[in-house]
């Protein structure tokens, strides 16, 4: 208790710092000013939906993403839209000028599936489980040539080109990338440029998916393999050589 009875403010959950003019409550805590911009961010702005257990995870994992971009070295860089590095299988779209926030880096494995839109037409896509549609086709380094689609419609104009992706993460599950955000003269060398550059995004992606694709269908074979040279004991259920005439465990005869 204060001075004339005054209620002694709660300290910070985070930080146990004061708290005060700018603090946030959370569902069972108080934020200090400090803490809460920290936060506000990586939580899109629902703080008072997170408990303190939530918020220091997402503090952790925010630091964490801190140490993995410091670290981070490209192996390819497309346009300024698309960083990755292939030896380590990681992956992210570079923020803007104006915005000096950590971007969030991805896994390769975390790509579930992507598409190339046109004005809200969808003129590409591919992913797990799929094949890419849309009459693109596979060629030379880093290009998708041939009919890029069946359905692509001829403009003068194109205000928007984007790469769709999404991603194994159920709170941002999909990752937009703005090639073109504003009127293009389709037949202009900016729109030439900028749709080769989306073309090689999207050619990274499929060779991404195809690549796990290979390593899921490998470790199937593996496992497979494995339970072929293998048998159970019905006795006691004892995994053993598939040559055995004895239970290693039990004894009993197989």
């Amino acid at each position: 208790m204060g001075i004339f009875g005054s209620k002694e403010k709660p300290s910070c959950g985070m930080c146990g710092g004061k708290t005060g003019l700018g603090s946030m409550k959370c569902a069972d805590g108080i934020l200090c000013n400090s803490c809460f911009k920290k936060v506000y961010k990586t939580s899109n702005g629902l703080v008072r939906n997170l408990t303190l257990d939530d918020i220091k995870r997402k503090s952790s994992e925010e630091e964490r993403a801190e140490e993995i971009y410091n670290n981070f070295k490209a192996t390819k860089k497309i346009g300024k839209y698309f960083t990755m590095n292939e030896h380590d299988r990681l992956w992210f779209i570079p923020n803007g000028i104006l915005d000096k926030s950590i971007p969030k880096i991805y896994s390769f494995d975390d790509i579930v599936s992507y598409e190339l839109i046109e004005d809200n037409d969808c003129i590409v896509k591919g992913g797990l489980g799929r094949a890419i549609v849309g009459g693109a086709l596979l060629g030379g380094v880093g290009a998708v040539v041939g009919s890029t689609t069946g359905t692509k419609k001829s403009k003068k104009v194109i205000t928007k080109l984007i790469v769709k992706i999404t991603v194994n993460n159920i709170e941002n599950p999909v990752v937009y990338i703005d090639i073109i955000n504003k009127p293009t003269q389709s037949a202009s060398i900016a729109y030439t440029t900028k749709f080769k550059e989306a073309q090689e995004i999207i050619s990274v992606l499929e060779l991404i998916v195809k690549q796990y694709k290979v390593k899921e269908d490998n470790a199937i074979k593996k496992e497979n393999t494995i339970d072929c040279d293998s048998l159970f004991c019905r006795k006691c259920g004892n995994k053993m050589e598939s040559d055995s005439v004895f239970c290693s465990k039990c004894g009993e005869k197989l």
